[in-house]
C-alpha cells in the first residue's frame, strides 16, 4: 500500500488506557490491543443494555473472572497474533515521539505484550474471530490496514507460542454464531428489564 501525499500515516495518539474488557449483566468480552473493545460500548447502548462497564485488564484478571462469574457467559475477540503484533509493532515504530505517552497509558502492556498462554487457561465460552466482527455489530469500523509493505514489518518479539497458541484455540474452543449471539443479546435485553 502507498501512501498518498499529505497522508500521514496512522499513529498511536490515545491519550487513556486501551479497554480490553466490556460487561453487561450476563455478557464478559475480552479483546487485546491494539484494537480492544471499542465498538461494543456503543452497540450495546443502542441495544438498550443500561450496565455495561468498560475497563482495561490484564489477561490473567479475566481468566480469574471466568473462573468466579460462571453465571455470565465469556467471549473472547480472537485476532492472529502475527497480525496485530505486526499492527502493534508498527504503531509503536511510528510514534515513537509519544514514548512517555505510552508509558502512560500502558500500551506496552495493551499492545505488545504476550497473553494467549493465559487467555488459553481461562474458561470462557465462545470466541469471536476478529475479522468477522462486523457479522455479530453490523456498524463496526476495522482500524485502516497499517501502510508498510512485506519488508516493512517488524516483530519485536518470538511469537512462536502466540501462534500456537492462537492455532490451539481455533482447534479447542467453541467460535461464537451470530444466532448464539442474537440469543445471548436477548437474554441480556430480558434480564434488564
Amino acid at each position: 500500500m502507498k501512501l498518498l501525499k499529505n497522508s500521514p500515516p496512522e499513529r498511536y495518539n490515545d491519550n487513556d488506557v486501551l479497554k480490553t474488557f466490556i460487561e453487561t449483566g450476563n455478557i464478559t468480552i475480552y479483546s487485546h490491543g491494539p484494537v480492544g473493545v471499542k465498538g461494543f460500548q456503543e452497540f450495546f447502548s443502542s441495544l438498550g443494555f443500561q450496565h455495561i462497564q468498560q475497563a482495561f485488564i490484564k489477561p490473567f484478571h479475566w481468566e480469574q473472572i471466568t473462573k468466579t462469574q460462571v453465571s455470565r457467559t465469556h467471549i473472547l475477540v480472537l485476532r492472529d497474533p502475527v497480525e496485530a503484533h505486526h499492527h502493534a509493532a508498527y504503531l509503536h515504530a511510528v510514534s515513537m515521539r509519544q514514548g512517555q505517552t505510552k508509558r502512560n497509558n500502558m500500551f506496552y502492556n495493551t499492545h505488545l505484550q504476550p497473553y494467549m498462554p493465559v487467555i488459553l487457561d481461562s474458561l470462557f465460552d465462545f470466541y469471536i474471530p476478529y475479522n468477522k466482527l462486523q457479522n455479530f455489530m453490523p456498524e463496526y469500523q476495522y482500524p485502516p490496514q497499517p501502510a508498510y509493505s512485506e519488508k516493512g514489518k517488524l516483530q519485536l518479539f518470538d511469537l512462536k507460542r502466540e501462534i500456537n497458541t492462537y492455532n490451539l484455540i481455533k482447534e479447542t474452543k467453541i467460535e461464537l454464531n451470530p444466532v448464539q449471539w442474537r440469543e445471548l443479546l436477548i437474554h441480556g435485553q430480558l434480564d434488564e428489564i
